[in-house]
């Protein structure tokens, strides 16, 4: 700023450096403003609001947190939907399985006909299994358990928040007969292997007493020969070798045949071979040779339950089993609407999380807004007084630049 007496002296023009450096403020004040409205933020550096620029920041990946966790919800609901699908669908059986078993009560029925419906209500039973084996979502089995072991329950917490403590926790119990059917005298369980039944040893087994080394056994290693009947089916194989798991190949080799309509599956167990039924009818496994003649093994239906899920049996039944069986399959029905009264509470969670979430990103969004974007109403003002400012300042530069020559008139 001049003071008195500066325009008296030439070689320095105060008044030019004061006007400089007010348009060079000027300019730069234009320039931040034109930065402002070009990119539509207040804060394009941290230096032009530090303070700002970190509260901003903080909010954004409170914003990105959110806005995952609100994709999360939406894909936990998925998988809720998906169970909640597969329950309705075991009700349906369920009620369907009622309806059959009523009629079953009846002593107006004869004993083929009570057959029949003991066929539909056992064949239901195995839909509710099988729907339990396709209710899948990614590589969770939702229906199976923990771990798919057909028991307990499978938990499964969703993170709906940005926080690691903003979870939901969904259990989904286990559905199949054997966890339905609980009790039951027509409950058969299963095996604990996909797709066989119950296994009964009668006479033949390779156990203590007849331990296998290397892989080996006696049987096969005379003129031997293995029978498996399916229902009537008779197949035959001869046994050529004392090797164990050649054994095990010859005998699951008659599943292959178009007439037997199934598999009776051989694997080498702990302490001999283990047998599994892939049959809709009973199996009787019989040996005959010089080392073991005449042993059998019975296996059961694979109606009977299939990996832990378990089966109905209605052999026999009268007409007083079935109207005890009634009570079983209400017990299953409370069962069922118990599961999907958890299901429903669970989305019903999430639903609320859901609208939380979906309020609190946009709170969140508004804070960083309101720091970070350009009021253009605000800047466009400025821009027009800065632009105006500008021209002055440009204006009193020159003037200011014309200052000394006014000394002339001292030498004149």
């Amino acid at each position: 700023m001049s003071t008195f007496g500066d325009l008296n002296r030439v070689n320095t023009n105060i008044q030019s450096l004061d006007a400089q450096l007010s348009l060079n403020r000027i300019n730069r004040g234009l320039g931040d403003n034109q930065l402002r409205m070009s990119t539509g933020l207040r804060i394009n550096r941290a230096e032009d609001d530090a303070a700002g620029y970190s509260i901003a920041t903080k909010l954004n990946s409170r914003v990105a947190g959110l806005g995952q966790a609100l994709r999360n919800v939406g894909d936990a609901k998925s998988v809720l939907d998906i169970a909640e699908s597969s329950f309705d669908t075991i009700m349906d059986n369920l009620i369907e399985m009622k309806a059959l078993a009523t009629q079953a009560a009846n002593d107006t029925l004869g004993a083929m006909e009570r057959h029949y419906i003991a066929e539909q209500i056992r064949a239901l039973g195995n839909n509710i299994d099988e729907i339990a084996n396709q209710t899948v979502f990614q590589d969770f089995q939702l229906l199976n358990g923990g771990n798919g072991g057909q028991t307990g329950g499978l938990s499964l917490t969703f993170q709906v928040g940005e926080r690691a403590s903003d979870t939901v926790t969904a259990d989904l119990a286990a559905v199949n007969v054997s966890q339905l059917f609980k009790g039951s005298n027509a409950a058969v369980a299963g095996s604990g292997s996909e797709g066989s039944a119950i296994t009964h040893m009668d006479d033949f087994g390779l156990g203590p007493g007849q331990t296998i080394t290397g892989g080996t056994t006696t049987l096969g290693a005379g003129d031997e020969a293995v029978t498996v009947e399916f229902g009537g089916f008779l197949v035959e194989h001869e046994i050529d070798s004392s090797d164990l798991f050649t054994i095990i190949t010859t005998i699951n080799e008659i599943h292959i045949m178009p007439e037997v309509g199934g598999a009776v599956i051989a694997e080498p167990g702990d302490w001999g071979i283990q047998w599994y039924n892939g049959n809709d009818a009973p199996a009787v496994i019989t040996f005959t040779g010089d080392n073991y003649p005449g042993y059998t093994v019975h296996i059961d239906a694979a109606s009977s339950g299939g990996k832990g899920q378990g089966g109905l049996d209605f052999t026999g039944w009268e007409a007083d089993g079935f109207r005890s069986f009634i009570a079983d399959i209400d017990s299953a029905i409370d069962a069922m609407a118990m599961r999907v009264n958890d299901i429903g509470i669970a989305q019903s969670s999430l639903s609320v999380r859901e609208i939380t979430l979906s309020q609190s990103i946009s709170a969140n969004q508004s804070a960083v807004s309101r720091i970070m974007d350009t009021d253009f109403a605000r800047e466009q003002s400025e821009s027009v007084r800065l632009q105006i400012l500008q021209q002055t300042a440009t204006s009193a530069l020159a003037q200011a630049n014309m200052g000394p020559q006014s000394v002339l008139g001292f030498l004149g």
